[in-house]
């Protein structure tokens, strides 16, 4: 991986996983910063016990899904890859951010007079979401992995990241077992289940069930719970939320006192965690309706 050591400075490491690390590193070239997936083959196959050769194919997937998507604004930006026997090293844009969990505790932490995330700044990242995902799923991929932890916030700026499991369907299908557990739609969870096999538009749907539980943990619980400082604490409430998105015994409580925003939020929630993925919205028609009903032409 000489070339990789030639190009770039490794300043930190910016967390780790079962495939690898990522990595803060500076190009010696320009000085710019840049994030580092380092995936380790070795690593991946003893953790997982899947053949080198399958897990070679899976990340030239998500190599090649980031190059189609590099384009799209509030996706994570890919710009190189280093491969060699034992090592897939991915090059990509440096996100000075907080996820979601983070960002709600850093704001609310700062922000001693709210005990609530602004209802304007909610709708504002709704927008950057479905913007987004509209481009993502038109060019034909399915995210399969949205959650908290992997949309990062800096400012006004959301970003979506990690595509490491997701999919292009087609002759081979997708894997309804793809995904986090409490963010899995009920249509996957029966998939892998019953071993049934959805439609893209099913799995598009299981997206949008996605993203309503990641806003739900990001404006609803902390209202009711302001003091969860740490993560595990913050996966013990989602479990307690994925039982309820089960029975759909939702309380929806959050208010900031804009009256008008909260019913909007509300009914981006409520329609984007209906049960029936026939009936679910689009993310195009969640963000017709957030562009419409707060009046932005």
């Amino acid at each position: 991986m000489d070339e990789y050591k030639d190009k770039f400075n490794v300043i930190s490491i910016l967390g780790e996983g079962s495939y690898g690390e990522v990595a803060l590193v500076q190009s010696k070239k320009n000085r710019d910063f840049f994030a580092a997936k380092v995936i380790d083959i070795n690593k991946v196959h003893y953790t997982s016990n899947k053949p080198k050769s399958i897990i070679k194919q899976n990340i030239q997937k998500e190599i090649n899904i980031l190059q189609k998507l590099s384009d799209i604004d509030g996706i994570v930006k890919f710009y190189s890859v280093f491969i060699d026997d034992i090592y897939f090293i991915i090059i990509m844009e440096y996100i000075d951010g907080l996820d979601m969990f983070e960002y709600k505790q850093d704001f609310l932490r700062n922000n001693d007079s709210l005990n609530s995330i602004p209802s304007d700044l909610i709708i504002h990242y709704m927008k950057i979401f479905c913007s987004a995902m509209i481009e993502v799923h038109n060019r034909g991929i399915i995210h399969s992995d949205i959650k908290s932890e992997n949309t990062i916030i800096t400012g006004k700026k959301l970003s979506i990241v990690d595509f490491g499991l997701s999919c292009i369907p087609g002759p081979i299908p997708c894997d309804p077992s793809h995904g986090t557990l409490v963010f899995l739609s009920p249509e996957k969870l029966d998939a892998f289940i019953n071993h049934k096999t959805l439609t893209i538009e099913e799995y598009k749907a299981s997206d949008v069930w996605a993203f309503g539980v990641t806003f739900f943990t990001f404006i609803h619980i902390q209202n009711e719970i302001v003091d969860v400082k740490e993560k595990n604490d913050f996966e013990d409430l989602l479990q307690q939320l994925y039982e309820s998105l089960q029975n759909m015994t939702l309380n929806f409580t959050y208010n900031d006192g804009n009256e008008k925003n909260v019913e909007i939020i509300k009914k981006v929630l409520i329609v984007s965690l209906d049960k029936d993925p026939k009936t679910r919205p689009t993310f195009a028609q969640i963000l017709k309706f957030l562009q419409t009903s707060s009046n932005e032409k």
